[in-house]
Order: structure tokens, then C-alpha cells, then sequence
């Protein structure tokens, strides 16, 4: 049958910085995550509470319950609330993204009007990130 491969969870998600180190001072409770697995694509969740945080460089989530298929890339989408950092000047299309063979979201957007290399968005304080993004798994 067409569901036969058909699986809701949850997950912990882990916001860490790109040096591997993080770890969020959470209030209002843990990070909440859920995923909906049908056959080979995933979709995951998460809100994640942080005043203060460890790590440095650009912002990871951890924890996802299933790896991104080596051959495939996924684009979703984020919100935060109160950022203590802006974006870069020019900076636009900023997304959550999975790249093949990654277990972690990391958040992209580019530059304007250059050939500069993509935006990693860095570690920061925030009151809330919530994420959805779905894709493709070899599990």
C-alpha cells in the first residue's frame, strides 16, 4: 500500500554554531520538534527558545531524526523573533536548507547585486526560531 511506510515522531532539535560548540539558555520550556516520514521524504519542525547561546559562526540545528539523501537538497522555510543581530546590508532569500548527506538545517540567504558567496546567518539571540522543511531520506 501507498502508506505501508508511514511514521510521525518527535525530535530534539540542538541550535549549534558552525565551531561545533552551542547550547541555548531555553525558557518557556525544551526545543520541540516533529516529523511526518511517508516512503523516502521527511517533514520536520521545530521551535526552539534562546536568550543567550556558546557557539560562534554560522547557526546549525542538530538532532533531525533521518540524514538528507546524498543526492538531494531541501529549501524551507524559518521565522525568529527579536533578532539581537540585523541580516547583512543586501542580504535577501534567506531559507533553512539541508544539504545531501547533512543531519542539520543551517540558514542561507545571498548577497545583491555581487558575485559575493552565500550568507550564512551567524549565531545569535533571539526569542523564538521556528522552522519547517521538508526532504528526501535514504532511511
Amino acid at each position: 500500500e501507498l502508506l505501508d511506510d508511514y511514521e510521525e515522531g518527535t525530535w530534539t532539535p540542538s541550535l549549534k554554531g558552525a565551531d561545533g560548540n552551542g547550547g541555548i539558555t531555553s525558557y518557556g520550556g525544551t526545543p520541540i520538534g516533529v516529523y511526518t516520514k511517508i516512503g523516502n521524504l521527511v517533514t520536520v519542525s521545530c521551535v526552539i527558545y534562546n536568550t543567550a547561546h556558546t557557539g560562534s559562526g554560522a547557526a546549525h540545528v542538530f538532532g533531525l531524526p533521518f540524514a538528507c539523501s546524498s543526492s538531494a537538497e531541501a529549501v524551507g522555510t524559518y521565522q525568529v523573533n527579536t533578532h539581537s543581530t540585523a541580516y547583512a546590508s543586501g542580504i535577501t532569500q534567506v531559507a533553512a536548507i539541508i544539504q545531501g548527506s547533512n543531519s542539520h538545517i543551517h540558514f542561507r540567504g545571498y548577497h545583491t547585486g555581487t558575485s559575493t558567496g552565500p550568507y550564512y546567518v551567524p549565531m545569535q539571540n533571539f526569542t523564538y526560531l521556528r522552522a519547517t522543511i521538508t526532504y528526501q531520506t535514504n532511511a
